[in-house]
């Protein structure tokens, strides 16, 4: 354990802030921030730990600014507080070999993008074919905040959640002192006092993807991951790297019924297994809403001419090693469609990198869509907000998830789409309200549905996490006793409630 002593850049001009720095006063949340006392601009780990200890002493609190592309308000500052960004923490990232753990590595600063980690990648004189396979929506989003909010994407159903790819990583505590942690290294030598024996055993974790509250497994590595910065500001992580298949291929195939889409999906699963890189869906009403905008904004939208399916479209990605490979796969996707009642007329099917991302475009295109039409009505109707879900549920208890998603929404009378990560059976739900009335309703189905997915066995929070937005849903997903027990860590850590004020508390 260490502690800085380099000063940073400092911005406490209110003025300045709210004009040229203005862009760290929200994130992709569209939640409503206040005006920080100052902005620190930490560009070392020996700055950071300044900055961490200066703004505790002089402001009492700290909030965490990374790439600010969450979506559930945790970089939005509450106001009064100092804002510490780690954006600035952008040094060269360090490739190395490690024999304890077999494989190759890269220490990267936590304010490089996951955009600028994988072009480094790609330009360095590292065996071809290694990378860093998640694959979280937003390239912007630095590699810091993903390893806060535990960050997936579509392909963790090949490569899991970013925990499973970090061994180490230098984190900034409450205090401002510096601890370094490595995967593997629990014992007292190698740990700090102050994270020996922390401990939670009568908290439930869902067997699903899950980003709501801190996960204790006698490793302190895990402890910082997906702790949202209520426990320290990560300054530094140690990523695993591993090679990626020669070749991908994507195919789009629309459903010619909603209700067999669950029964699709698991026997995808069966049959293909570790054949499958990801399985996303776009329920009728999303493709229906990415339609409408390429008519209004034609090729600028990003989205090719789609068929009115009332089953949606499931996009199915798969790697491949060869055209002997790829021509298996094909095959047997092409039957197991059939199957299930999909023409193979009905599909859509890419293998160059150029096809490839323009199915990537149109899966972000519709998150964008749905955050330009929402601040479109708020303009006409102050407080208009997207709602969203983010739950997951074990994979036997996606067809009553589904099926539940669709009799709240019929019941409310809401406008909404659904689509994600159906192979993780973890969807987002988007509601589109356009009153202040619709809010409320919409609010209370949200609630419903989490109910529904915890009583499944899911979690309320699969990738996003729950920032300040979704404080509510902790009740729902763990009892008063086990957040008794969650909050005694962040006491033990962080007792004078330093860190991210606001966020998951």
């Amino acid at each position: 354990m260490s502690g800085g002593g380099e000063p940073c850049p400092v911005i406490a001009d209110a003025g300045l802030i709210a004009s040229a720095y203005a862009r760290y006063l929200s994130d992709e949340s569209s939640l409503a921030g206040g005006m920080p006392a100052r902005i620190l601009l930490p560009r070392s780990v020996g700055e950071l730990s300044t900055a961490v200890r200066d703004a505790a002493g002089r402001a009492g609190s700290v909030t965490v600014s990374g790439g600010r592309t969450g979506i559930v308000g945790g970089a939005v500052p509450r106001g009064g507080e100092d804002l510490v960004s780690t954006g600035g923490l952008v040094g060269n990232p360090r490739p190395r070999w490690s024999d304890e753990h077999g494989s190759w590595m890269v220490a990267v600063p936590a304010g490089i993008t996951l955009d600028a980690l994988r072009a480094f990648l790609v330009s360095s004189e590292l065996p071809p074919g290694l990378a860093y396979p998640v694959d979280p929506t937003e390239g912007g989003a630095t590699v810091g905040g993903s390893v806060a909010t535990n960050a997936s994407g579509a392909r963790t159903l090949r490569y899991g959640p970013t925990r499973d790819w970090v061994l180490g990583m230098s984190v900034v505590l409450a205090d401002g002192s510096v601890v370094h942690l490595e995967r593997g290294r629990a014992g007292a030598a190698a740990v700090p006092e102050v994270l020996r024996g922390l401990h939670a055993p009568g908290v439930r974790l869902p067997a699903t993807k899950h980003a709501a509250g801190y996960r204790l497994t006698g490793d302190p590595v895990d402890l910082f991951i997906g702790c949202e910065g209520t426990l320290g500001v990560i300054a530094e992580v140690d990523l695993r790297l591993c090679e990626v298949p020669k070749g991908i291929a994507g195919v789009c195939a629309f459903l010619p019924d909603p209700a067999g889409c669950p029964d699709l999906v698991a026997g995808l699963k069966a049959g293909l297994g570790p054949d499958l890189l990801a399985l996303e869906y776009f329920d009728a009403r999303s493709l229906r809403l990415l339609s409408a905008w390429r008519a209004e904004a034609r090729e600028a939208s990003g989205v090719p001419a789609l068929p009115d399916t009332p089953g949606g479209m499931l996009y199915v990605e798969m790697p491949y090693d060869g055209e002997a490979q790829l021509e298996k796969l094909a095959d047997r996707l092409t039957g197991m469609l059939a199957a299930h009642g999909v023409d193979g007329a009905a599909t859509w099917a890419a293998f160059e990198p150029d096809e490839l991302a323009a199915m990537r475009t149109l899966r972000h295109a519709l998150p964008e869509r749905v955050n330009r039409l929402v601040a479109a009505r708020a303009a006409g109707v102050p407080g208009l907000t997207k709602l969203a879900t983010d739950l997951a549920v074990p994979d036997p208890a996606l067809p009553a998830m589904m099926e539940t998603y669709r009799r709240v929404f019929a019941d409310a009378g809401l406008e909404h789409v659904i689509f994600g990560h159906i192979g993780n059976a973890h969807l987002h739900a988007n509601l589109l309200p356009s009153t202040v009335e619709e809010i409320g309703r919409g609010r209370a189905a949200c609630l419903e549905l989490a109910r529904a997915a915890v009583a499944l066995g899911g979690s309320v929070s699969g990738e996003h996490g729950i920032g300040k937005l979704k404080k509510a849903l902790l009740a729902i997903q763990y009892t008063p006793a086990e957040l008794a027990e969650l909050r005694s860590v962040k006491d033990r850590l962080d007792p004078c409630g330093v860190l991210n004020p606001g966020v998951l508390w």
